[in-house]
This record gives C-alpha cells, structure tokens and sequence, in this order.
C-alpha cells in the first residue's frame, strides 16, 4: 500500500513538473523570439573588421536564458548569446528592453565560457 502511494505520488509531480516547465517555456517564448531578433538587428562597426559584428549574418555559438524570478515569469528576462563573426571572433551579447549590451570576447575567455562549443579562428 505504501509503495503505491510512493508511485502514485512520484506519478503526479512528474506531470506537474512537466506541466510547470512547458507553461513557463510558453510563457518566455514571445520575449525569446523578441530577444533573437534584437540580436539578428545588432550591428556593432568597427575600423578592424574582425572585431565588427552583425547579427545577422553571425553563427550563434550558445544561448542561455535567464529570468529574475524563481517561478519562471519572464520579469528580468534576458538571452544571452555568444556568437562570432566571419573572421572566428566571439562576442556576447545580451537582450535588453531598449539597448543590448555587446561585447567582444578574447579566445581565452570565449574557450572558457563555450567548451566543446569553442571552434578557434581559421587560419590565414
């Protein structure tokens, strides 16, 4: 009788949880559609071109979503990419409400945050 009850109480926070986490995804969807097209609209101009970065035309390397709230309610809902251009440098940018913040990255530091995501420069 117990070892039903476990089951049967393992069984419903398994759907809640499922049902919890694909209400708050559908919750964030809009804002990480909004946010992935503030990054494809971003252009960052530079006198060397390797360290210009349009979004557009940029490989997308990661993306991490954060929100400020544990419930998953997108207040302070912000996507952080790492992306890098056609010359195999990185950059991070993350969403704002009016402005993104869009920084060039070192290969030391991009190899850190990516890992096995990390592909170095070509070669000249």
């Amino acid at each position: 009788m117990k070892a039903a009850l476990v089951v049967l109480l393992l069984v419903a926070l398994t759907a809640w949880l499922g049902y919890s986490l694909k209400r708050s995804s559908t919750r964030l969807s809009p804002r990480r559609k909004a946010a992935q097209a503030q990054f494809r609209a971003t252009k960052v101009a530079a006198a060397d071109a390797r360290y210009a970065l349009d979004g557009a035309n940029a490989t997308i390397a990661k993306e991490e979503e954060t929100t400020g709230a544990s419930d998953g309610s997108d207040f302070g809902y912000v996507l952080t990419i790492f992306a890098c251009n056609a010359y195999g440098e990185y950059f991070m940018f993350k969403s704002g409400n009016t402005v993104p913040y869009v920084k060039h990255m070192s290969h030391a530091v991009a190899k850190a945050a990516l890992k096995e995501k990390y592909l170095p420069p070509p070669a000249n």
